[in-house]
């Protein structure tokens, strides 16, 4: 990992190999402790976005960045499921 130390967090408490975090609580980590926050497709699945982005703001260090990804139900693939079936995916 060239020096990187990568924690990944997740809600499913099964995975052992990652640290439960609920997006809709505060995070268990401390404040300014990453230099890079990644929340990939999980904004999308909380009531309280703006919660959510000041809790990643809060644990990235202040030159930091934070990379926030959603799913694209734009493209074509899930326009037609959705024409099809109802649903996006």
């Amino acid at each position: 990992m060239l020096g990187h130390k990568v924690v990944c967090a997740d809600i499913n408490k099964e995975n052992t190999d990652f640290v439960f975090a609920d997006m809709s609580q505060p995070l268990s980590f401390k404040d300014n402790e990453f230099d890079i926050v990644i929340c990939m497709e999980g904004i999308e699945h909380v009531l309280e976005p703006v919660r959510l982005i000041s809790e990643l703001c809060r644990i990235c260090k202040a030159k930091g960045k934070i990379f926030i990804t959603t799913p694209n139900i734009q493209n074509m693939y899930s326009r037609f499921q959705f024409l099809c079936t109802g649903t996006f995916y």
